[in-house]
């Protein structure tokens, strides 16, 4: 194993107070600071070898029926640019849930996932949201906002999925983590931090194994370097995006197979791009995207938008998004 000086990380949390023990936590943990290429194909092995963790207790989760449902996240979850016909927002998070209550008519859903929501933002507002639902299954999938800033503090997310998890597994729930891939294939700009996101996805799946939890893992996956799986800003998936994420997510719940991974049936001839009409696309895609983007994270550190889905809905047939509200819910 090589070894390599690690980059500098803060050491402001408060969730383990004894600095001592923080630092021999993190020496255990030193893999998520390496940011190598070694890493790089660490992850990329352990994916090939176990694409999908369930937990012990859930090995054939296909016999379990979940009762109340919580979505936690960023836009990801939130279901950004994959819009309904009345302009409310579905994602994968919804077509989950569509799905589990296909089953199980009486399932509860609710989604506290927020756009531009960080780590820190789960565990101070929406953990606290969740427990107070008393789910049965929460989904979380959070750390791009982080990962994206120039500054990473790679230890403080870790530390903070880690708590999440931690207090949703003593409240009952069972977690599926969702572990980020490889964005290089599809874009020059985000493979910047393609070491990143392989660094904590490592760090994702030690949580999953030590807390007993399901895990999801997209990277090397083919289906999602497919353009048509991204919206034009290359950050948000598309319709067909949200589509394939909730089908892995059917997968490792023992309600799907695995025709997600594969590459994305054809349709028709797809358009071929030489260098140069790649590097004008690069260039309209900055400018269009990633400078507003920017700019409003200099203006404003996070945007304020309210969760969608606060409280338990029941999926039905009233409401253009089919979800009817339910009955105020004893938990």
């Amino acid at each position: 194993m090589s070894t390599h000086s690690a980059p500098n990380v803060r050491f402001g949390s408060p969730l383990i107070a004894n600095a001592r023990a923080r630092r021999a936590a993190w020496s255990r943990r030193r893999s998520a600071t390496r940011g190598s290429a070694d890493l790089v194909d660490d992850h990329a092995r352990a994916v090939a070898a176990a694409p999908l963790l369930r937990p012990a207790h859930r090995q054939d989760p296909a016999s379990h029926r979940w009762q109340r449902y919580v979505a936690l996240g960023d836009s990801f979850s939130e279901g950004m640019n994959d819009v309904l016909a009345d302009g409310s927002l579905r994602g994968w998070a919804d077509r989950l849930a569509e799905e589990l209550a296909a089953e199980h008519p009486e399932l509860l859903y609710a989604n506290v996932a927020v756009r531009g929501n960080r780590v820190a933002d789960v565990v101070e507002r929406q953990l606290p949201q969740a427990i107070g639902l008393s789910p049965d299954l929460v989904t979380l999938a959070i750390g791009v906002n982080d990962m994206l800033r120039p500054k990473w503090d790679a230890q403080s997310c870790v530390e903070g999925v880690e708590h999440a998890v931690t207090q949703l597994r003593r409240s009952g729930a069972d977690v599926l983590l969702v572990s980020f891939g490889d964005p290089r294939p599809r874009s020059r700009t985000l493979g910047a931090i393609a070491r990143r996101i392989s660094a904590y996805g490592q760090q994702l799946r030690r949580i999953a194994v030590e807390q007993q939890t399901f895990l999801v893992d997209y990277w090397g996956v083919p289906s999602f370097n497919d353009e048509r799986c991204w919206s034009s800003d290359r950050l948000h998936l598309s319709p067909d995006g949200h589509a394939v994420a909730a089908r892995a997510a059917l997968e490792v719940l023992g309600r799907g197979d695995d025709s997600w991974r594969g590459p994305l049936p054809q349709q028709g001839s797809e358009p071929s791009y030489g260098f140069l009409a790649r590097r004008a696309r690069d260039a309209a895609w900055f400018t269009r995207d990633v400078a507003p983007w920017a700019t409003r994270k200099v203006v404003r550190s996070k945007e304020d938008h309210a969760c969608r889905r606060p409280q338990y809905v029941r999926i039905g047939l009233e409401g253009a998004d089919g979800f009817e509200a339910p009955a105020p819910v004893v938990a």
